[in-house]
């Protein structure tokens, strides 16, 4: 789903006259005391983006992030407005196990999906990260006195090519997600000069991509112009997105 400031999260902050009034996210909102509001229209502005990147962030099947507002805005002078948060990615079984409302923040495919070691596919006992057990194609965990108990659920075995291929795929419908809220933050951040350049960056623990490939820090960056263009019609979808630029380290 495309987050757009037309979405009801963002006209109710709009249509307080973009003041710093609380959004409820998942029933929850924190008073905001008056010495704290900000008090120019680019910090009110940049309050609203994180609300609508924090609400992606919450609704998406892609990122895993650890609380209800896990973005940060600021402006650097002279240059634009860099958002940061910090995110994993979801596993390949992601919604559909016991674990999915219980998972700490170096969660790995605990509730659906077991991760074996390269070249551990065979009828031996093999230990994953997450404490279950394989053993003979049958999926245990270490019950009272330390005996093997075989577990209740449906688990699927897979190895380490299958999950990093997986993630792969979950990775780029990610990265497709964070450039189209960028897209997005066109249309609010009005007291953003030309000539300069909105960026989000993500901090992502444990992307494990093929060929050993893996990704720490996802960029994603547009001018300011090219934004204002796109939300006034002179860009289209698809000649926006071919203007961001995106980074990966």
């Amino acid at each position: 789903m495309k987050w757009s400031p037309r979405s009801p999260v963002v006209l109710s902050a709009l249509g307080a006259g973009l003041l710093c009034v609380p959004i409820v996210l998942a029933g929850h909102a924190t008073p905001v005391a008056a010495d704290d509001r900000p008090s120019s229209k680019i910090e009110r502005q940049i309050r609203v983006v994180e609300r609508i990147i924090d609400q992606m962030l919450i609704d998406s099947p892609n990122f895993l992030v650890q609380n209800h507002e896990p973005t940060t805005g600021f402006e650097i002078e002279a240059d634009g407005i860099v958002f940061t948060f910090r995110a994993s990615l979801t596993g390949p079984g992601w919604g559909s196990g016991r674990f999915s409302s219980l998972l700490p923040w170096n969660w790995r495919d605990r509730h659906s999906v077991i991760i074996l070691d390269e070249g551990e596919e065979d009828d031996e006992t093999v230990i994953v990260d997450n404490g279950l057990i394989v053993k003979d194609g049958d999926v245990y965990y270490i019950g009272k006195g330390g005996k093997l108990k075989k577990t209740d659920d449906e688990w699927e075995v897979i190895d380490q090519k299958t999950y990093r291929e997986r993630q792969a795929k979950k990775y780029e419908r990610a990265k497709e997600e964070l450039i189209e809220v960028l897209m997005d933050a066109g249309e609010v951040l009005t007291a953003l000069p030309a000539g300069q350049e909105v960026r989000i960056d993500c901090r992502l623990n444990d992307v494990e991509l093929p060929e050993d490939r893996e990704i720490s820090k996802l960029s994603v960056r547009a001018g300011m112009d090219d934004l204002r263009s796109h939300a006034d019609g002179r860009l289209s979808d698809e000649e926006m997105k071919a203007r961001v630029e995106v980074r990966e380290s």
